[in-house]
Order: C-alpha cells, then structure tokens, then sequence
C-alpha cells in the first residue's frame, strides 16, 4: 500500500502532529477512495503517538461526495489547523482536499476537523492535480505533473503547480475558504518534464517545484525550480540541476524525494 507521510511544520509546543496518507484504503467501496490518518504524540516521549482517520465523508456545502478511486492520500501535508490532501484521479483529472480544525477536544478526535474544501485545477489539462501538496500558513500549492505546461507550450506532461490562498481572515488559525491564485509553469517547459511531480514550501515566500523528467543535462536527469513572491505574483528565480546527472536520475521524483527548510533544499 502506498503511503505518504507528512509532519506539521509547526513544531513549537509539546505535542507533534503528522499526517499519513493511504490512498489504496477502499473503505469498503469497490475502488481505490483512499484515506488519511492523523497521529499526534509528546514530544520526548517515546511510542506515544496516538490519533484517528478522517474519512471521506463528503461535507463540503456544494460539492460532489466522494467516489471510489480518487487515492485521497496520496500526498498529505499539515501544517498548525489545516491539513491537505492530494487525490490525483478523481474526475480523471485530479482534485486536493482540505480539513480544517475546529478548536474541539485539542484535535484528539476526527470530531476536531471539517472538510472545508476541494481544490481543482485552473486548466482542462490539469492532469494527475493533487499528486503533490504542500502548504504553508495560508497558502497551499498543489501539483499537477500531467498538465500541459501553460500558454505557449501546450504539450504533454509538461506539468503546473496551481496556488491557493485562504480569503477569510483566520479565527484562531482556522481558514475555511479558499482561492486560486495563480499557476505557475516552468519558464522552459518541455514535453515530458512533469513539473510539478513534488512540491515543497518552506516559507511564505517560496516555492521549490520538482520536475523529474527535465532533460538540460540528460535524458529525464531531471531538475528543480524555485519560485519566489506573494500572492498572485510569482517569479521563477532560479533553477537547480546535478551537473553529474545520467539518463533517467530522475532528480526530485515523488513527493517524498524533495524537502526544503529557510536555507537548504534536498533533493533525491
């Protein structure tokens, strides 16, 4: 079963969070619905973590419940009272969902969250959205390796990243509505590239994006970019290849191979 394993960035305070994605659970149905799994511990204190589900229980106001074969779960990331969720084949083209926390029971129970939103992509080739998520504070960005790489490049697998900003002020860190902001492509798209295919946000400022099929030093070596900005402005500001690289090295495949803090991005 394919898994995907996120901690909260947040890690003032005693108590540590992370969030497990199984995107292969059924629950029951005849499909792949997938779900994710909150685990929170003290921190120091070994084998004490403890936690539940949130199952896909379709409670957004508006939109579609849930079917069988959406993989929620496949990425997960959580960062303080929101949690997100990629699920790279619902409607065929992907989708990511988000749960916020509610103030209840100290978040001990899947009482404490609400589905507050679905996330969809900008573009009719926004394909395989969700198959990397992050967020940071108020801002989720959600990948879409599949995607056809924006205007001007229109090919196959080029990939996007779309950027989402809460619109409602917080009330104690809880947001609740959510608002798509900007989509964001490599400066040289390529077919094939699948930019997008991990995402990772260190700060409310930057954007590192994988594209593991970028061909600059050889064939699918891959490469990573890094965006800089706010809001709906977005500049690519540098890009990070591995001058070593052979065919196929795949640099910042998956969502698991890419990870960056205020000074360092690593890369697999």
């Amino acid at each position: 079963t394919k898994s995907n394993i996120a901690f909260d960035k947040e890690l003032s305070g005693t108590t540590q969070w992370m969030a497990i994605g199984n995107p292969s659970d059924d629950q029951g149905t005849s499909g792949d619905i997938g779900v994710v799994h909150v685990r929170y511990g003290t921190k120091g204190d070994t084998n004490s973590f403890v936690g539940y589900q949130l199952l896909p229980v379709g409670e957004i106001v508006g939109q579609n419940v849930h079917a069988a074969d959406e993989m929620i779960g496949y990425s997960v990331a959580i960062h303080k009272n929101t949690i997100v969720a990629g699920a790279p084949t619902k409607g065929g083209s992907g989708a990511a969902y988000v749960w916020s926390a509610d103030g209840t029971n100290e978040y001990t129970s899947a009482s404490s969250w609400t589905e507050v939103a679905k996330l969809t992509g900008m573009h009719s080739d926004d394909g395989h959205l969700g198959a990397s998520v992050d967020i940071y504070d108020d801002i989720i960005i959600v990948g879409a390796p599949s995607g056809d790489g924006g205007a001007g490049f229109d090919v196959s697998n080029a990939g996007c990243v779309e950027v989402f900003q809460a619109d409602n002020p917080a009330v104690e860190n809880k947001y609740t509505h959510w608002q798509h902001k900007v989509s964001l492509f490599a400066s040289d798209a390529s077919a094939g590239d699948v930019f997008g295919h991990s995402v990772s946000m260190p700060n409310q400022n930057t954007i590192v994006v994988g594209a593991p099929g970028e061909d600059h030093i050889a064939s699918a070596a891959g490469a990573v970019y890094i965006f800089t900005g706010a809001g709906e402005n977005w500049t690519q500001s540098d890009k990070i290849f591995y001058t070593g690289a052979v065919n196929n090295d795949n640099l910042g495949r998956y969502n698991t191979s890419l990870s960056a803090t205020q000074k360092e991005v690593f890369v697999g």
